[in-house]
């Protein structure tokens, strides 16, 4: 790191570093650079300033960089070798490439829609929302909280149940247009434009009141030790009892954020969380070629 910005600020002081003609190009590509801004003002628009303006954030990414687009690349490489593997059935049996066509081809080919979730499903839309938080934790789907093992801070040989929040991009709402994309992607898995709303509504208030990122890893902002009694005083309308051992050791990392998921359970319509539940669930699997009615 320290080598990369002595080499950008020698790049701003006009210095020529850059390899002969025939010399394979490494390191820093010169075209990133945005020479019109000031290193000592806005260096990080100087370092990538040009690479930004050359590559645009699509459409369907939340952000985008060198190593995004790499990876994005490298995706749909390793998408082409499979296809080519799981179109020929002629693999000698019991090889590398055998392997891997079937058990791509077991994945994609045909696509099971939604078809193994629908029992998940109609127990969801059937349950009333304490009872959907209680049935996305037995899931291990963090939403809008999660209950995992954590080292305890005062004690460190013992191991607590540290009470977190769920699992939010806040660059989902953080513009008009992202926050727009990412509704009509929930309307058209679910069906429902009023539900879309609602289901964004209640993860935008949710993610709004976690912390930020800075404050919700350090460990003393986040070190609220409780009893179970304390957390069922805190927030009443969750069914800790469900999800709690009665003597486990707890934590709360972020006390405001457990009050808030408490009082949405207490003012939001069933139904919105009953979408939200559905939603978590299909988010991981759902290709956006089918839809559910609610």
């Amino acid at each position: 790191m320290r080598a990369f910005a002595v080499w950008l600020l020698a790049a701003a002081c006009g210095g020529s570093a850059a390899p002969t003609p025939s010399a394979p190009v490494k390191g820093i590509d010169v075209g990133d650079l945005d020479r019109s801004a000031d290193p000592c003002t806005d260096f990080y628009q100087f370092a990538v300033g040009g690479w930004n303006a050359a590559h645009p954030i699509p459409a369907a990414q939340p952000k985008w960089s060198r190593r995004t687009e790499a990876r994005e690349r490298e995706r749909r490489q390793l998408r082409g070798v499979l296809e080519d593997l799981a179109r020929r059935s002629n693999w000698p049996a019991g090889s590398r490439e055998q392997m891997l066509g079937d058990f791509y081809a077991s994945c994609v080919a045909p696509p099971p829609g939604l078809a193994p979730l629908t029992p998940l499903l109609a127990e969801l839309a059937a349950a009333e929302a304490p009872r959907v938080m209680v049935r996305l934790a037995e899931l291990a789907i963090p939403a809008p909280l999660a209950a995992i093992g954590a080292m305890d801070l005062h004690t460190p040989a013992r191991f607590i149940t540290n009470i977190v929040v769920g699992d939010f991009d806040r660059d989902r709402y953080a513009t008009t247009d992202a926050r727009a994309a990412y509704r009509d992607r929930i309307a058209h898995a679910l069906g429902s434009d009023g539900i879309a709303d609602g289901v964004v509504e209640l993860e935008a208030r949710f993610a709004a009141k976690a912390l930020p990122s800075a404050a919700a890893n350090d460990p003393a902002a986040t070190d609220h030790p409780m009893t179970l009694a304390q957390l069922k005083e805190l927030a009443p309308h969750v069914a800790w009892s469900d999800l709690l051992d009665p003597s486990a050791a707890i934590n709360v990392a972020e006390p405001g954020f457990v009050q808030e998921v408490d009082r949405a359970l207490a003012d939001t319509p069933p139904n919105i969380w009953r979408a939200y539940a559905a939603w978590r669930v299909i988010e991981p699997v759902q290709t956006f070629r089918h839809r559910i009615r609610w």
